[in-house]
């Protein structure tokens, strides 16, 4: 993907010109430059590219490994998530704007829809559910066929009921997902 290799190409100029400072910076000062200069620009629009081959994605997550590596005494507490986590804390809260109604243009159309609790589910879609810790705003899951090309497997549409409908998600975790669910009015109307 063109798009990824010219991002992967600017944010490892940005991360040579820190490296080149390094010497003069503590580890938690290269940390602030890596997320001004560097991270912000691999997580710019990360999800119009979240669906690229894992390949193309490990380009990004090595200029990390790489800034991480300028580190001389690395301290859990400084270490950043990783951008796979990044990236999908960003489609929770793209989710939750969409649910909110304040998506705009073509945005709308990626809104996901409320799985309905009193439509019976397959055996085997019952018995996985089961297994699973559930809340009141389940998200239908998109179901493929077997054919279905493996990018759009990967893609938003695709990913995000997975990682919505699994409470133990480390980024629904982190955003406070459990929190958010009964205080938003916009989804106990879309959930009926």
């Amino acid at each position: 993907m063109y798009h990824i290799q010219a991002i992967a190409s600017d944010a490892r100029k940005r991360l040579g010109a820190i490296r080149r400072m390094s010497h003069m910076l503590d580890d938690k000062s290269i940390m602030r430059a890596y997320k001004a200069f560097v991270r912000s620009k691999i997580e710019y629009g990360s999800l119009a590219y979240w669906g690229a081959a894992e390949s193309h994605l490990k380009k990004l997550d090595r200029i990390q490994e790489s800034a991480v590596a300028l580190l001389r005494n690395p301290d859990p507490s400084l270490l950043p998530p990783s951008l796979e986590s990044r990236r999908e804390q960003a489609a929770i809260g793209f989710t939750c704007k969409l649910l909110d109604g304040r998506g705009r243009g073509m945005a709308r159309t990626l809104t996901p829809e409320f799985d309905d609790p009193s439509a019976p589910k397959p055996r085997r879609s019952a018995r996985l559910a089961a297994a699973r810790p559930q809340h009141l705003h389940q998200l239908r899951p998109v179901h493929l066929p077997p054919s279905s090309l493996a990018t759009f497997k990967r893609c938003y549409r695709a990913r995000i009921p997975g990682i919505w409908n699994d409470l133990r998600h480390p980024a629904l975790q982190q955003q406070h997902i459990q929190e958010y669910l009964p205080l938003k009015r916009q989804l106990h109307t879309h959930g009926r």
